[in-house]
């Protein structure tokens, strides 16, 4: 969970939270606002990071909106769905010296389900906890 300034902070339920690729991922996006909270939209995603340099990127990514412009309040929950892309895969190289294609397809270290409500004129609501990749 991470805490917004004033605005609240948004929980993610997930039952689970060890996958295989193609699986899906349902869970609960709670919110707790300190008042109703006037938003362009709530979604959430899930992806892999890698390490370009000394900059992340993510990679494998797949999104649901949960809800559009409003006004959200205290105690809203939404239910999401997110199937993992295929090419989501355990960062392992295959056989001895792995595979040719494991030279050009990036290997994500850490994975993440991330939730956010984009308010206007003030910060972003946001959570992110880790999930797990296994074959």
């Amino acid at each position: 969970m991470v805490f917004g300034m004033s605005e609240g902070d948004i929980d993610i339920v997930l039952g689970p939270t060890t996958f295989t690729p193609r699986e899906t991922i349902n869970g609960k996006v709670k919110l707790r606002l300190a008042k109703p909270t006037p938003a362009r939209s709530l979604k959430v995603e899930f992806y892999g990071e890698i390490e370009r340099g000394n900059k992340y990127e993510r990679v494998f990514r797949t999104e649901q909106v949960l809800g559009g412009e409003r006004t959200y309040k205290n105690g809203d929950v939404f239910d999401f769905s997110l199937t993992m892309p295929e090419q989501a895969k355990p960062n392992e190289a295959q056989g001895t010296f792995g595979s040719i294609q494991d030279l050009f397809v990036p290997k994500p270290k850490n994975w993440y389900v991330h939730a956010q409500m984009d308010i206007p004129m003030a910060p972003d609501i946001n959570a992110r906890i880790s999930v797990y990749m296994r074959r």
